[in-house]
């Protein structure tokens, strides 16, 4: 039973998916981890058509980080693209007038003077 491949891409699908919920903070690593998941999830799947119950523990991580990583990705665009700052700033730094450090620098001003 634990030399079959079926049931070691099923274990390596749950840590994998484990491991992207832990990192769903981090922009990339999660969508990554939970894409390869899901793919091992599926691969695990027998001749049957049933899957091993670590493979769908492997499937639902995986879905799950995949869809917090994508709410947070998306929340952060739409707070960049919807600070009138930024949208000024960025033009700027695209044609070298100020430096990345001074973007964020001027980025973080407006953020802390729209939360007060």
């Amino acid at each position: 039973m634990y030399d079959n491949p079926r049931y070691n891409m099923a274990k390596v699908s749950i840590w994998l998916g484990a491991a992207s919920i832990l990192m769903c903070q981090i922009p990339v690593i999660p969508l990554v981890l939970s894409g390869i998941s899901i793919t091992l999830a599926l691969l695990s799947r027998g001749s049957d058509g049933s899957f091993p119950p670590s493979a769908k523990a492997g499937l639902v991580a995986g879905f799950i980080s995949l869809a917090i990583s994508g709410v947070i990705l998306f929340a952060n665009w739409y707070m960049l693209v919807t600070q009138t700052d930024f949208l000024s700033l960025y033009p700027q730094y695209v044609n070298g007038k100020i430096s990345f450090n001074e973007l964020l620098e001027q980025l973080q001003k407006s953020l802390q003077s729209s939360i007060q």
